[in-house]
């Protein structure tokens, strides 16, 4: 299974749909090397939540807003272009090794 379909299956979209939401270039073989680090933080970012949250959640953190995001959802934030922000977010949220 290839990263773009993995994100689909994890999040609930189809691999158009997640092309579309990464902006990849539609119809071209290869990803550039920038398309291939967003495709990477992405699905790091669907394998955290999915791996940290209950089954069936992950494609509703997706889409929910959050105040943390500045009230849009992780779905807007990648749209936009802020997945390495949402990544880092994200981490940040389930590192408790600062926790007393």
């Amino acid at each position: 299974m290839n990263s773009v379909s993995r994100i689909g299956e994890i999040i609930g979209l189809s691999n158009a749909e997640v092309a579309e939401l990464l902006n990849l270039g539609a119809g071209t073989p290869e990803l550039s090397p920038e398309e291939k680090a967003r495709v990477g933080r992405v699905l790091e970012l669907t394998e955290l939540l999915e791996k940290k949250l209950k089954p069936g959640q992950v494609p509703a953190a997706f889409r929910r807003p959050a105040a943390v995001f500045g009230d849009i959802s992780l779905l807007e934030m990648i749209r936009s272009g802020r997945e390495a922000a949402a990544l880092a977010s994200v981490r940040r949220s389930f590192d408790w090794s600062g926790t007393a």
